[in-house]
């Protein structure tokens, strides 16, 4: 049984937290790891506060940026699996 302001699963419901993350501007491989040791600290911090959470969403260009120059996306690019999707 949950408590008020608790987020609890049961069979027949999903626990969903979707964040309003601001979307980086990164240009290194360096970058985009830490953003991405970030997102899992945002993630680890939920869980913690909210451990019926189910799922976590993020915004699509929350771990990588957006990027627009075409050296730095293919410098940037992760492989999966990889070290990149390890933390995840």
């Amino acid at each position: 049984m949950s408590r008020h302001g608790d987020i609890s699963s049961s069979d027949d419901t999903v626990g969903v937290c979707v964040f309003q993350y601001p979307m980086p501007r990164l240009h290194t491989m360096e970058e985009v790891m830490k953003n991405a040791d970030k997102i899992c600290d945002i993630v680890k911090g939920t869980k913690i506060g909210l451990p019926g959470m189910d799922l976590i969403v993020f915004p699509e260009y929350s771990t990588m940026g957006i990027m627009y120059d075409r050296q730095e996306m293919f410098d940037t690019a992760c492989k999966i699996p990889g070290p990149l999707t390890d933390k995840f």
